[in-house]
């Protein structure tokens, strides 16, 4: 993969933790390389009931991150 390659993206089970508590969730995750920021820049849906703004947690195999739900 070149260095500005777009990832394919993470499409499976996840965890999710929310307010400490954490869960199982299918996610369908893709992601972009953003010239700007540098760095890869992912985006996605996640099976999980989470009112707007709310902080997430998510782990897939390969990584975590923080998000907010939308």
């Amino acid at each position: 993969m070149s260095e500005h390659e777009e990832p394919e993206g993470y499409e499976g089970e996840v965890t999710v933790v929310v307010d400490g508590v954490a869960s199982t969730a299918r996610a369908a995750l893709g992601a972009r390389f953003d010239p700007l920021a540098g760095s890869v820049v992912w985006s996605g849906r996640v099976a999980v009931q989470a009112s707007p703004r709310t902080r997430l947690e998510i782990t897939t195999p390969h990584g975590s991150s923080v998000a907010e739900a939308r």
